[in-house]
């Protein structure tokens, strides 16, 4: 596996992480909480979509 994918990969779970941090941390739907749902989202689809790529190849 490429090193630069690894690196990558492991940004986005940390990122996934602080997403879900930031969402446990604050009252549902404030401003915060939605930037951390949507940090999750995002991460979580960039996520799949580099394992679709990986498995693909």
């Amino acid at each position: 596996m490429s090193k630069n994918l690894i690196i990558s990969s492991l940004v986005i779970v940390i990122a996934i992480l602080v997403g879900i941090l930031i969402m446990t941390n604050y009252s549902w739907f404030s401003q915060e909480w939605l930037i951390g749902l949507g940090v999750v989202a995002v991460g979580s689809s960039v996520e799949g979509i580099l394992i679709y790529l990986k498995i693909r190849k």
